[in-house]
């Protein structure tokens, strides 16, 4: 997971020449970049994550394949002073999953279809939680997040299985949220101009207890033409680094990571259109003695 999981990514720019400080107004070749708000306003955005994962446990691999998707509804609740109160509500869960032991793993809360046997005890309450279920949150115009909510509904599941309880649980309340967040770019409040760079740093912590820390470098390509639309494009490469927090004694080692992202963004409109990130990355635990690797990419589209 990236994400982002997004996943979905923090922005920080150059302040604009002094000169457009002075009259107010960006200088010619910047773009101020926002969302826009109204109460009422409804998003549907649709994600999906498709990851391919290897475990390495002495000479033995355990490979497996996961498809899962989201849509979730964004509802505006209230808007003042550039910020809003947002509501945000997974419509639709599905999630499938083949490897070396698991054979038609599957849940869809549209077509009904949950888990057999104990994976079915312990997964499809949870799973069944997260369906029209809400996390709330506050946003201002450049993107910024504060205030976010868990479900209470969704907690109670995890809480409610021990099998689910950290530090390996799938479903951590800090992914969940991580995931949740992803149909989010922040923006600077200065205007952009095609070219410029600009880096971010933001860290995660895997269920297992490894925290993730990625230094981004984000560029702003400048407008783009789809489907009709002029959208503002921004592309992204993070390197990767993995503290061992609470599993220091694991020996988490790096041995490689490849992530890279790029969005589309309706400025006229105020929203994201689409946000895509592949990553890629091998890790060694124990001193080789058990390794992970993933490839997965991450995709976000606003619905019509």
């Amino acid at each position: 997971m990236l994400i982002p999981r997004t996943r979905i990514a923090n922005l920080t720019l150059i302040i604009a020449a002094a000169i457009c400080l002075l009259i107010g107004t960006p200088a010619r070749g910047q773009t101020p970049l926002s969302y826009k708000f109204k109460k009422g306003d409804t998003l549907k955005y649709t994600v999906a994550i498709e990851s391919a994962e290897t475990d390495r446990i002495g000479s033995g691999e355990h490979r497996r394949t996961t498809n899962q998707g989201m849509d979730l509804v964004w509802t505006v609740k209230n808007g003042q002073g550039g910020q809003a109160e947002i509501a945000e509500k997974i419509s639709q869960f599905r999630r499938r999953l083949e490897s070396t032991v698991v054979r038609g793993w599957e849940f869809d809360s549209k077509t009904g279809k949950k888990l057999d046997g104990q994976a079915g005890k312990d997964l499809n309450p949870l799973m069944e939680a997260l369906v029209g279920a809400e996390l709330s949150l506050k946003m201002d115009s450049q993107g910024a997040v504060t205030d976010v909510k868990l479900f209470h509904k969704m907690l109670e599941a995890i809480k409610a299985n021990p099998n689910l309880a950290p530090p390996w649980s799938p479903f951590s309340e800090e992914l969940i949220t991580y995931t949740l967040r992803q149909p989010m770019l922040v923006f600077p409040k200065e205007p952009v101009f095609k070219g410029k760079t600009w880096s971010q740093k933001t860290q995660f912590l895997l269920p297992n207890q490894f925290v993730f820390k990625l230094d981004t470098m984000f560029t702003y390509a400048g407008p783009e033409t789809r489907q009709k639309k002029t959208l503002e494009k921004v592309v992204w490469k993070s390197a990767l680094t993995v503290d061992g927090g609470e599993a220091a004694a694991l020996e988490p080692s790096l041995k490689s990571s490849d992530i890279q992202g790029i969005a589309y963004f309706d400025n006229k409109a105020g929203r994201l259109v689409e946000s895509t990130q592949s990553e890629k990355w091998v890790i060694a635990f124990a001193k080789q003695t058990y390794g992970s690797s993933r490839d997965q990419t991450t995709t976000i589209r606003l619905a019509p």
